[in-house]
């Protein structure tokens, strides 16, 4: 049951618009449409059909009568036609039934069954119906007092057929087409500032800022417009634009200043230990190696910090074409597989024209930590790039696979090895951190093994409205899988 339901509810997802001016104009024209379907259906079949049955059974009374007066008077019809605009307007003439049989059939519809059910309820008598010139309706009946005698009884069409349900559904029509437009306009207006707010939260979500030509951050603000509820979501999403976008900037300022004053006493601690080295005792020879090797440590823990807070957020968005921008990645790790014997490849599931609006640098980096990390526990690292449509949201999405066939990352680890700083543990106990990099990662700009590589590389990501996850690779090993919106 709960499986139809989802299938039933996708279905539904599916065909119903997804834009709120759509949904709100599909809503207007149902509604519409769906009161000119009751009042079409109310004038017609409790109105326009109770008067065309009366106006059926007047005709077929006063046909019955002229017709009776026919036949129990042969004088009749002579004074009949002297004086029957002022009594009917129906005309008579009496003729032949194979001239009337020469006359243009009237098309079975449910406005002739009226007629002749009237006919047969009041007449009484075999009778027929033609079309008699452009403008009339004749009835026949055969006489019994004149010998091939046939009676024609000649009436307006408009008494027989009536042509005001025509005009109604006209009217109808070109008016609800005409209220559509004019509601769909006013419609328009009111959810245009909507569409304007969720398409700059979009791009704020993945990163998309506006920049001044210094290269800052500086957002554009959300127009305010429309109703009172709009212009105040509008200006509580440009305050909150303006305060994210100040703590970013007040975040790098901060974290420069840091690592600005932290670096002078490390510059002096150099100094201290170059006037130390000249001392040939071996013992403190010793002391300052492990002093120096701490001090180029902290150094790089600073440098990495900082850019680890500052995640280039300076960096302008261009257009990429992926494959090519993933082979030139894969490319510049070439010369290093070889030198540790280690393997790396890239298959691609699109076509060579895709392209993505990212920061270029900021997405190789991440990408090279990635790598670095599965080159440094894994002899192979393998790159899968394909394309996915989300049916809900209807957005397409670029999904990058970076695989190795290392010993993988436990249940438990894969959400923090996110953070910083965090490295996976091995039975229980935290993994010593390297000094330098099996894979001269350095080149690459990599963590150094200080356990933020990881944690860059989802900042960008999440920075550019994107996904990353982990999990197992098929064949055995980490598969990290990169999702980033087109």
């Amino acid at each position: 049951m709960n499986k139809i339901k989802n299938i039933l509810k996708n279905i539904f997802v599916i065909i119903l618009p997804q834009r709120i001016w759509t949904r709100s104009l599909l809503i207007l024209l149902v509604t519409m449409f769906s009161v000119e379907i009751i009042a079409l259906y109310v004038f017609h079949d409790r109105h326009w059909r109770f008067v065309n049955y009366k106006l059926n059974d007047s005709l077929a009374s006063e046909v019955t009568y002229l017709y009776r007066a026919l036949e129990n008077d042969s004088n009749y019809l002579k004074r009949y036609n002297q004086k029957r605009n002022n009594v009917f307007d129906i005309k008579i003439t009496l003729g032949k039934e194979d001239k009337f049989k020469k006359l243009s059939k009237i098309p079975k519809s449910k406005q002739r069954i009226r007629l002749e059910r009237s006919l047969n309820n009041y007449l009484q008598r075999p009778f027929r119906l033609a079309y008699y010139g452009n403008n009339d309706v004749a009835i026949g009946v055969p006489s019994e007092f004149h010998e091939e005698g046939y009676y024609f009884f000649v009436v307006p069409k408009g008494r027989v057929f009536d042509n005001s349900i025509a005009l109604f559904l006209y009217w109808l029509v070109v008016s609800g087409v005409a209220l559509s437009f004019l509601a769909g306009y006013f419609l328009y207006r009111q959810v245009r500032p909507m569409v304007k707010l969720s398409a700059m939260a979009d791009n704020f979500g993945k990163g998309r800022y506006w920049r001044q030509a210094s290269g800052q951050i500086a957002v554009r603000e959300i127009p305010v417009s429309g109703a009172r509820e709009i212009r105040m979501v509008a200006r509580s999403f440009n305050q909150m634009m303006k305060r994210i976008s100040y703590q970013i900037k007040q975040r790098t300022i901060m974290l420069a200043g840091v690592s600005h004053d932290l670096r002078t006493p490390i510059t002096k601690l150099r100094l201290n230990l170059a006037f130390l080295e000249e001392d040939k005792n071996k013992k403190n020879s010793e002391v300052i190696n492990k002093m120096r090797e701490n001090l180029a440590d902290m150094e790089k823990m600073i440098s990495l910090y900082l850019q680890f807070a500052k995640n280039e957020d300076d960096e302008p968005l261009t257009t990429v074409k992926v494959v090519q921008f993933i082979n030139d990645i894969v490319n510049e790790w070439q010369g290093e597989i070889k030198r540790n014997k280690k393997s790396i490849s890239a298959a691609f599931n699109l076509t060579d024209d895709a392209t993505l609006l990212i920061r270029s640098q900021a997405m190789r980096r991440c990408l090279n930590n990635i790598i670095a990390n599965g080159l440094k526990n894994a002899s192979e690292v393998k790159l899968n790039v394909t394309t996915k449509d989300d049916k809900k949201t209807r957005e397409h999405f670029i999904i990058i696979d970076i695989a190795d066939n290392g010993k993988g990352v436990p249940v438990e680890d894969r959400e923090k090895i996110f953070e910083a700083f965090y490295q996976v543990r091995n039975n229980g106990q935290a993994m010593p951190q390297k000094k330098k990099s099996t894979t001269a990662r350095g080149a690459h700009d990599t963590d150094q093994g200080f356990g933020l590589g990881l944690a860059i590389a989802r900042d960008i990501v999440l920075g550019h409205g994107g996904n990353i996850s982990v999990g197992d690779a098929p064949g055995g090993g980490a598969l990290f899988t990169i999702s980033l919106p087109v």
